[in-house]
């Protein structure tokens, strides 16, 4: 019966990681023939934290999940009612008496930006980083927010 190739959410072929794949690593010596072509493909992978945004009656968070990233490789802008958020995560080296023989983790610099508008009081934008959890606070301006509106009886 024949297989067909599957690949995993990173477009990597899972086929060698199968029965199949054993027997043919097996005829191999235990040489895998699809090392170099899922490194090449893992290489190509740049780091993309996915960040989430709230909103609550006074302010919107943005948040994302950062780890490995250093407060000092991190960048935060306003310009033109526009925020952007810019990054770098670096890959850690191999020492000499390591062989690295998969990886998965991806590296590299990321950039995000968010158009803010009149919504967001920009000079009062704070940011932290917790535990590689970036957390980026806009308050919204006063006119923004909601209030209640009294009315009067005459």
């Amino acid at each position: 019966m024949a297989q067909s190739v599957k690949f995993n959410d990173r477009g990597v072929n899972t086929l060698f990681n199968s029965d199949f794949g054993t027997l043919v690593r097996e005829v191999l010596n235990g040489a895998d023939p699809f090392t170099a072509a899922e490194r090449a493909v893992c290489s190509l992978r740049n780091y993309a934290p996915d960040f989430d945004m709230r909103e609550n009656d006074s302010h919107y968070v943005i948040v994302a999940d950062v780890p490995g990233v250093k407060n000092d490789d991190l960048n935060i802008d306003v310009h033109n009612d526009v925020l952007t958020v810019t990054g770098t995560r670096t890959a850690r080296e191999s020492k000499e008496t390591e062989t690295l023989h998969h990886t998965e983790r991806s590296n590299g610099t990321f950039k995000r930006t968010f158009r803010l508008g009149n919504k967001v009081d920009s000079a009062n934008i704070s940011a932290s980083l917790d535990d590689g959890v970036l957390t980026v606070t806009l308050p919204k301006t006063p006119n923004s927010t909601p209030r209640k509106i009294p009315v009067t009886i005459k």
